[in-house]
């Protein structure tokens, strides 16, 4: 089965489709948390999956939300799956990576690289209630905070010249 990473979304979400194939047990969300998208919001509920498996690892048990319309995929992983870690997206290869660094702070992280230029960007610290891969970055001079959002279409910057502009990179 498919699933959309989706770097911005804060919590997976497994489609209403693929719940029912999974004979998941579906338990209410709350009454004011709803899904909200582009062809309006819905009733959501959770659920517990005790048995997955992404790509070939053996997952802990993670909760999921249920809801939104049936795409064609299972759903999306959020940042309860793709923060489980430290993450590469080497998207040109169609690779994303979840693994952990131990005991290699003065190690070449940019394994990859073969004697060409790389460059290197701090990510801010994430936290439970904020849970996004977020970093200042800098367009044509002006710095900017950027969250790397692998769901959205395309790039966007927001509008106007205010402390704290927002660019969400794809």
């Amino acid at each position: 089965m498919k699933f959309v990473a989706d770097s911005g979304a804060f919590y997976s979400l497994l489609s209403p489709g693929m719940a029912g194939a999974a004979k998941v047990r579906l338990n209410p969300a709350p009454p004011w948390f709803r899904i909200m998208g582009i062809g309006g919001s819905t009733t959501t509920y959770y659920t517990k999956v005790n048995d997955i498996v992404l790509a070939g690892h053996k997952l802990p048990p993670l909760e999921f939300y249920v809801g939104g319309s049936d795409t064609g995929t299972a759903g999306l992983l959020g940042q309860n799956v793709l923060g489980i870690g430290d993450v590469e997206y080497d998207l040109p290869d169609g690779h994303i990576r979840l693994f952990r660094w131990r005991d290699c702070d003065n190690a070449m992280k940019a394994y990859w690289v073969n004697g060409g230029s790389w460059s290197e960007l701090k990510i801010d610290p994430r936290s439970e209630r904020d849970p996004h891969t977020t970093a200042t970055v800098s367009v044509n001079g002006t710095s900017l905070h950027a969250l790397f959002d692998t769901g959205a279409p395309t790039t966007s910057i927001s509008s106007g010249r205010v402390p704290g502009s927002m660019i969400r990179l794809w």
